[in-house]
């Protein structure tokens, strides 16, 4: 399925709040991809909707156990022709792979700790209607993240008849360009997250990208040593 593909673009401005909400600039470092499915060449022109359930997918850096800042995310979506009155919008979250394991996680922990949520300081990501990038870029500051992650997209606002997913793309063998997803995906819903696959089989890996600093830092070992963290984010939107 052919596709035109349009970019929203989300400048950050602000660091991570760690424990005692001490903010902490990261120095210019090497920024390299360490998760990629988004190679246009992937895409297998399928998308998966779930209505306003929040939903999203894990997936493991190509670095080693560990704490690391993240510069930029990339992730995309796919629109058919809204329904006019605009208000749909989506709430994109990232969390730490810390919850419980329960019945419908399928032996897997959970998403846990959000570490990152668009909505904190009231930057909305409008939807728009055909194939979209939204482009989170850190401009030298960053998220701190595990080296294993989930990342989640939610839908608000939706209208009768308006149906809005996640670009489903593959390396040809199931698995993704570099790092690496499994086969599901995570639906929140009824109050717990539940592991879903798709019918067709299909490896569930949305389109996505992560860029981050491989060194260690001291915000790291803060981090690591810490009882539990927030992250608080600030950002503008440049069109």
């Amino acid at each position: 399925m052919g596709k035109t593909m349009s970019k929203t673009r989300i400048q950050l401005s602000g660091v991570l709040a760690v424990l005692a909400a001490t903010a902490v600039a990261t120095p210019a470092l090497a920024q390299s991809i360490f998760y990629d499915n988004s190679l246009p060449a992937h895409s297998l022109g399928e998308f998966k909707s779930m209505g306003s359930l929040q939903f999203g997918d894990r997936i493991q850096m190509d670095l080693a156990p560990g704490l690391y800042p993240l510069t930029d995310f990339y992730f995309e979506y796919y629109a058919q022709p809204l329904a006019a009155g605009g208000g749909q919008q989506a709430i994109f979250r990232i969390y730490a792979n810390d919850g419980p394991v329960t019945a419908a996680s399928g032996d897997q922990s959970t998403p846990g700790s959000l570490l990152f949520e668009n909505t904190w300081l009231s930057q909305a990501i409008n939807l728009r209607s055909g194939w979209r990038t939204v482009e989170i870029h850190g401009n030298g500051q960053t998220i701190t993240v595990p080296d294993s992650f989930t990342w989640t997209v939610q839908f608000t606002g939706l209208q009768q008849g308006d149906v809005v997913g996640l670009p489903i793309y593959g390396d040809g063998s199931g698995g993704v360009d570099v790092g690496s997803s499994g086969e599901d995906f995570w639906v929140y819903e009824n109050g717990e997250w539940a592991s879903y696959s798709l019918t067709s089989g299909t490896a569930a890996n949305f389109a996505a990208r992560a860029v981050a600093i491989p060194e260690p830092s001291i915000l790291q070992l803060v981090l690591l040593g810490g009882a539990g963290w927030l992250g608080l984010l600030a950002f503008r939107r440049r069109s």
